[in-house]
């Protein structure tokens, strides 16, 4: 279990220094100096994988030899070389696809990658192409590595109350239906938290994506999707999906059809 006692430690000391601070004038430089150092050491306390990833990959040149020279090997799995590769060449165009369409909201299939890209695929399309596999699976590894520090979505949405308590006892139909969960780990906590409960835990995605997903680990099945066509999952107690128009994430609903 994760110990909050380094960030208590940093809090006192910030606190301690604070309380010793002249109530008018200018404030010492020696104690503006501690302050900094503790403030800086009590952000780097609370990042997470994800924030410092972030933090770093502002410096897009310095992370690509960062990542040739495996830098990040130990820190997360992937991520940065999708950014730099497949995404920095849409947000270098963006300013001028944006102008071109008067500023209109992009569409499915004309936006800032179509232009970056000279293609009229949709991203999902897109990125199915046999040049992007690497990086696809690079995305996956990274949106599942993300996770890590973390809250559990089970942790403050009531699944027991809403998904279990209406659950029926039928083992063949599908408990919960993931559309685009990437690797399934949304559906592995529910398997972990909840081991006893009945139905499938499906989990749907791009063909490429669930071939990486491998057999569900006896956790889920898996089943290659694409949510833009109709749910081939007809009898299902709670569907998390998202939603290919409004492109919006909703949570677990009972009985969709």
């Amino acid at each position: 279990m994760e110990s909050n006692l380094p960030v208590m430690l940093l809090v006192e000391r910030l606190a301690g220094v604070g309380a010793a601070l002249p109530a008018d004038g200018p404030m010492p430089p020696e104690a503006r100096l501690k302050l900094q150092n503790l403030a800086k050491e009590l952000g780097f306390a609370l990042e997470t994988p994800l924030n410092t990833f972030n933090r770093l990959s502002i410096l897009h040149s310095v992370v690509r030899a960062a990542i040739n020279l495996d830098l990040f090997e130990y820190v997360i799995d992937a991520g940065p070389s999708g950014r730099f590769d497949f995404i920095n060449p849409v947000f270098q165009k963006m300013p001028e696809s944006l102008a071109k369409n008067d500023y209109r909201c992009p569409s499915a299939h004309q936006g800032p990658l179509q232009d970056a890209y000279n293609t009229e695929l949709s991203g999902f399309e897109f990125i199915m192409e046999p040049r992007w596999a690497d990086t696809l699976k690079d995305c996956n590894l990274f949106m599942e590595g993300r996770r890590q520090g973390s809250v559990s979505w089970l942790n403050f949405y009531p699944f027991g109350d809403r998904i279990l308590a209406g659950a029926t006892e039928d083992m063949d139909s599908a408990l919960v239906v993931d559309v685009g969960g990437g690797l399934g780990h949304g559906l592995v906590e529910i398997q972990e938290k909840y081991p006893n409960t009945n139905g499938r835990l499906i989990l749907q995605d791009l063909p490429n994506t669930i071939q990486q997903a491998g057999d569900g680990g006896g956790f889920f099945k898996p089943m290659a999707h694409d949510f833009f066509t109709s749910q081939p999952v007809k009898v299902m107690q709670a569907q998390k999906h998202i939603s290919s128009d409004k492109y919006s994430m909703t949570g677990p609903t009972r009985n969709a059809e």
